[in-house]
């Protein structure tokens, strides 16, 4: 990427190549000057907002201000990531947990729910901070849902089916309900899952 870059032409390729290597190596604030590269190169330009370079370079540098503890930085330019790239779950997932970690959970569940829609199994984390917000909001059943969810996207499907199964008659039936069909329908049972669904 350095050798690229040395040639004058301002790369917005190898500045996020360089950036995210820097970023694996740990040098973060080197990275973020290369992501910061992209946002200047790319701001202001007439296809700014659906550029995915751009969105890209935003998320990278909200990823790096939740690893140097500024989750109310990092809210600031995953926002922009998300203007730009409406439907990327990462990017929803990463806002939310930024979101917790500022203090403000109830603003968590929006963007870690759609990270949910979009990417529904075999993705544990964003499940774990739903779970995480809505224990600091005080919803402890739409809590115990998303624990339970987490446990099924680590292998204890049964263990998170008879948890779900209890919620089934409370604030997150529905939740629980369509989770319980998830289950399910990964776990290879389609009548099953179509009755939950059902």
């Amino acid at each position: 990427y350095e050798e690229i870059l040395k040639t004058g032409k301002e790369d917005r390729a190898a500045y996020l190549g360089r950036g995210r290597a820097l970023e694996l190596k740990g040098e973060l604030d080197a990275a973020a000057a290369d992501y910061n590269e992209v946002v200047k190169l790319s701001t202001g330009g007439e296809m700014a907002n659906i550029d995915s370079s751009l969105a890209a370079a935003y998320y990278s540098l909200g990823s790096i201000a939740m690893q140097q503890d500024k989750p109310k930085e990092a809210i600031d330019v995953l926002l922009k990531a998300l203007a730009i790239k409406r439907t990327d779950a990462d990017t929803m997932a990463l806002l939310g947990s930024a979101y917790v970690k500022a203090g403000t959970p109830d603003k968590a569940v929006e963007p870690l729910r759609r990270a949910i829609m979009f990417v529904p199994v075999g993705w544990v984390e964003p499940y774990q901070t739903l779970a995480a917000a809505y224990t600091s909001s005080g919803d402890p059943e739409l809590a115990e849902w998303a624990d339970a969810m987490a446990a099924a996207q680590t292998g204890d499907s049964a263990g998170a089916m008879t948890r779900l199964q209890a919620l089934t008659g409370g604030e997150a039936a529905l939740d629980a309900m369509i989770g319980l069909g998830q289950i399910a329908e990964v776990g290879g049972d389609p009548t099953a899952a179509a009755d939950w669904y059902r």
